[in-house]
């Protein structure tokens, strides 16, 4: 388990929706099924623009990478994605970091 308390949990998610509210423009929020846990995507941008994947660093959040790159949802179609195990809305499976499961994570469907 990620956080130490429901308390903590819900503190930590109250940030991340504040984090969302401050995206501008078209953004839509997906929770997909994987063999390895649920794992949360923000879309931003036009869907029929070409296709760009963002994938925040250990201790962030897909909000908090596309407040980084701001006017890239102006010319691609974001999908921002919540790592699995962090801070944010994706399950709190920890994969192993010695495997592939990350980069089997990465193209499951």
């Amino acid at each position: 388990m990620f956080f130490k308390s429901s308390e903590g949990r819900e503190k930590i998610l109250r940030l991340y929706h504040q984090k969302i509210s401050d995206i501008s423009g078209q953004y839509a929020e997906h929770m997909l099924e994987t063999k390895f846990g649920k794992t949360n995507v923000i879309v931003a941008g036009n869907v029929y623009l070409p296709a760009l994947m963002l994938i925040d660093g250990t201790g962030g959040c897909a909000p908090q990478i596309l407040d980084f790159f701001p006017n890239l949802a102006s010319e691609y179609c974001v999908y921002a994605v919540d790592m699995l195990a962090q801070l944010n809305k994706s399950e709190e499976n920890r994969l192993d970091m010695k495997s592939l499961d990350y980069g089997k994570w990465r193209i499951c469907r």
